[in-house]
């Protein structure tokens, strides 16, 4: 099974979710139906709420950045 990472998307915004899921079903037609994606966003914990068949994380940098910060 293929795991792709995809980066930096703002799910919540209507027009990036539709790039997101173009994306997706372009990467699914080319690696197959059971390619797994693991989406970093700026606001996962909502994101899932609407999308529960995607997997979310926090975006890296907002990780880095929480921790720099302390």
């Amino acid at each position: 099974m293929m795991k792709i990472l995809i980066t930096n998307t703002v799910s919540l915004n209507g027009g990036d979710f539709a790039i997101l899921e173009g994306i997706l079903r372009l990467l699914r037609m080319n690696f197959g139906q059971d390619t797994e994606f693991i989406i970093y966003d700026n606001q996962p914990e909502i994101a899932r709420k609407y999308y529960p068949d995607l997997k979310f994380r926090k975006l890296i940098y907002k990780n880095y950045w929480q921790k720099k910060s302390l």
